[in-house]
């Protein structure tokens, strides 16, 4: 691809209660909570001063809300897109942690030797990438030389940060985009993606944690 943005910031959504809870949520549509918002305002602020040309979100409340938020301050009506929805975790959704390691030891088992099976008998990660890099791809032609910023959820958002660093999906478990309106930073000025920021919460100053 010779056209990219100048910069991508891409980032988490804010919290829900689910987040809160430790219940995994895939594409269940959860919004956001009080704290969420509270986030939300804060990452809106702290993006006040940069020039910001466009900016896409999930369509999943929680995200959609985000940038709802966001956009206000910045001035920008968010784009929805389907493609950039979390990761479909089909029957792991609604469960904690510990429910689902009970319930479906074999498939924690396949995940544990890097296989890339479906989560929860729906989507597999492979597929996730696909449709955010080709979302990413869409992104490229119609900003090309500007800022762009991008409000997504944790693992559809490390498969993208895969993508754009050439990395096997093998690695995705390295990364981390579990801080609520976390922010990531992909800079385009040497013609190629040069990772300049993950995971950046100084915005909330401690306020709120990490979840799936």
């Amino acid at each position: 691809m010779d056209r990219y943005p100048a910069q991508l910031l891409l980032v988490r959504h804010g919290e829900t209660d689910w987040n809160r809870d430790g219940i995994l949520q895939g594409q269940v549509d959860v919004p956001l909570n009080a704290m969420g918002r509270r986030q939300a305002h804060d990452l809106g602020v702290r993006l006040g001063d940069w020039k910001i040309d466009a900016l896409y979100s999930s369509d999943l409340s929680r995200a959609a809300e985000t940038a709802a938020i966001v956009g206000n301050l910045l001035g920008l009506e968010p784009r929805l897109s389907a493609a950039l929805r979390e990761i479909d975790i089909g029957h792991w959704a609604g469960l904690t942690f510990t429910e689902r390691a009970n319930r479906y030891p074999e498939e924690l088992a396949a995940l544990a030797r890097g296989e890339d099976i479906p989560r929860g008998g729906a989507e597999r990660l492979r597929e996730v990438q696909e449709r955010m890099a080709a979302a990413f791809g869409r992104i490229c032609q119609d900003h090309p030389g500007e800022t762009v910023l991008l409000i997504g959820h944790g693992s559809a958002l490390r498969t993208l940060i895969c993508h754009l660093l050439d990395l096997d999906l093998r690695h995705v478990v390295r990364l981390s985009t579990w801080g609520h309106t976390g922010l990531t930073l992909f800079s385009f000025a040497e013609g190629w993606p040069q990772l300049a920021l993950l995971n950046d919460t100084c915005h909330l100053n401690g306020r709120g944690g990490t979840g799936y």
